[in-house]
């Protein structure tokens, strides 16, 4: 068993789910695959240890993410997770990946790990030495156009003494962010 590095001391290969309570919070709104980098972000000082994404779909993405997205130029995604494993299966090693210019999905890589604390995952990332590199979480399932549809306004103004209302049916678009 490997010691995760400063984050609480929890063993990668504990079979106990201690990770599953000791663990960081990276819940930036901009580690978000479907942030657009506008701003340079980079995880160089975080450090080795057990991480829970707090946004998105709470996951790594398992498929390469798009140049200058999730807050930095490269964002990292689990190269070769097939699947996330089981509670019952402890820690599984997988590659994390970091996105690189163009078409290029294989810049650079180290060994990660996740384990399923039945909820939500939480997963050990070594320390990123790289500049402009981002752990980054999967954008949730529904895109801006699914925030689209019907609403229902109502305005009020005063004509005179009395107050007069008008309801007015349009299609509007929004979308949530925290």
């Amino acid at each position: 068993m490997r010691p995760s590095g400063s984050n609480y001391g929890t063993c990668i290969a504990s079979q106990d789910n201690s990770m599953c309570v000791h663990y960081k919070t990276l819940d930036e709104f901009w580690r978000s695959t479907e942030y657009s980098a506008t701003r340079d972000k980079m995880d160089t000082t975080l450090e080795a240890g057990w991480y829970r994404f707090g946004v998105g779909t709470g996951r790594m993405p398992t498929t390469c993410p798009r140049y200058l997205h999730g807050g930095g130029h490269y964002p990292a995604y689990a190269y070769d997770l097939e699947k996330m494993p089981e509670p019952d299966e402890g820690s599984v090693k997988f590659t994390i990946m970091w996105r690189y210019t163009g078409n290029n999905c294989a810049w650079t890589s180290k060994k990660g790990y996740v384990r399923n604390c039945g909820d939500f995952p939480v997963y050990w990332l070594p320390k990123q030495t790289n500049s402009y590199t981002t752990y980054v979480a999967e954008a949730d399932s529904c895109s801006a156009d699914e925030y689209t549809g019907t609403s229902v306004s109502l305005f009020l103004f005063h004509r005179g003494t009395e107050t007069v209302s008008v309801l007015q049916k349009s299609k509007i678009s929004f979308y949530f962010r925290d």
